[in-house]
């Protein structure tokens, strides 16, 4: 392998796939370069999935993301970065970016809306940009769609495949495997967690600690909260953070005793269905908000939980909640229908089903 591929690019960060992908490689001594999207979430930045600042000598900020795929303004650039490679990976738009410079993309590994929404016809909803949607949702989308048709293989989980449907209309040359990547750079955090002086240093260090200290029973739910009256068409985007939420209020009622500490994050498509619930029930005193922030700063959190959360309204054998979970060692409370993944797989990890 390493001698028949000299340069690889990982291009894109979505959910950190691409950083945690390149660090692994390189741990092999390959020579990978991270090429990150224009005006990546800052909380998929590879500074957010890191404590030093040496990946800046093996990372590229590309000028371009899917809004200005159209305009062609940096596409010099661009390739001039890009021809510089023998093999690509990719996440995200990485499919569309290499299909307009005329680049086939080796290993596709979808984060998920890239495969089985992306590439697909969409109505313009009412009081959208109509100039902007043709140029970033239109024309990049039929990019996605050429990009994903032309790559060389494809790493997805099955599973997605019996949710969405979407492999007939991708009509895709690609070899499918039931795979991803790693998830997260174990390595890093299994040395961060013994770093006392590092820990101190994050931004949500005290309140973390304050809350393992203040609790016998520490719960830690990192997933969004998308609330519980979504359209048909976005029920598989339901979390069911209420069961999880209605199921600590009995524990609560059942053991006074026990000092329990529920931790939540304030971001999703409706927080307010969750918040009113916890008022409903009376256990606000027992709940802490946490704003949205870095994946180093959550392992911190969930590192010091005694149980970690997943989803509850429908069943996901992987996604980044669950990933991050078990990449940590921590028994997974999450709803799971063993059903659907016997026959694609000879065993499953541990789950305290819900």
């Amino acid at each position: 392998f390493k001698e028949l591929i000299m340069k690889i690019a990982c291009i894109g960060n979505m959910n950190n796939m691409m950083f945690t992908m390149c660090r692994y490689l390189r741990d092999e001594g390959l020579d990978v370069q991270l090429l990150v999207f224009k005006n990546e979430p800052t909380h998929f930045d590879p500074s957010a999935d890191t404590y030093t600042e040496g990946y800046l000598d093996y990372t590229t900020y590309l000028p371009v993301n899917f809004e200005t795929f159209y305009d062609r303004d940096d596409y010099g650039r661009v390739f001039s970065i890009l021809k510089e490679f023998d093999f690509y990976i990719g996440c995200d738009y990485a499919p569309a970016l290499l299909h307009s410079l005329g680049l086939k993309l080796d290993v596709f590994v979808p984060h998920g809306s890239d495969i089985y929404d992306i590439p697909f016809k969409k109505k313009m909803k009412n009081g959208t940009d109509r100039a902007w949607w043709l140029k970033a949702i239109k024309y990049s989308g039929n990019l996605q769609l050429k990009g994903i048709r032309n790559a060389s293989h494809i790493f997805f989980p099955e599973e997605y495949e019996q949710q969405f449907n979407f492999r007939e209309k991708l009509d895709s040359k690609a070899l499918f495997h039931d795979v991803t990547v790693p998830m997260v750079y174990v390595p890093q955090y299994k040395l961060f967690l013994k770093n006392e002086e590092l820990i101190h240093e994050l931004e949500f260090s005290s309140q973390f600690l304050r809350y393992r200290k203040d609790s016998d029973l520490m719960i830690f739910s990192h997933s969004r909260h998308n609330g519980i009256h979504l359209p048909k068409e976005l029920n598989l985007h339901l979390k069911g953070n209420h069961v999880l939420i209605q199921g600590v209020a009995k524990f609560i009622k059942s053991n006074p005793e026990q000092k329990v500490k529920l931790v939540l994050f304030d971001y999703g498509m409706n927080t307010n269905d969750s918040k009113e619930l916890i008022n409903e029930l009376g256990i606000k005193n027992c709940v802490e908000w946490m704003p949205k922030m870095s994946r180093k700063e959550i392992l911190l959190g969930l590192s010091l939980s005694d149980i970690a959360c997943g989803e509850f309204e429908n069943s996901w054998l992987t996604c980044g909640v669950v990933n991050e979970s078990l990449a940590l060692g921590k028994p997974l409370l999450h709803y799971r229908d063993d059903s659907m993944y016997n026959h694609l797989h000879d065993s499953l990890y541990f789950v305290l089903n819900s």
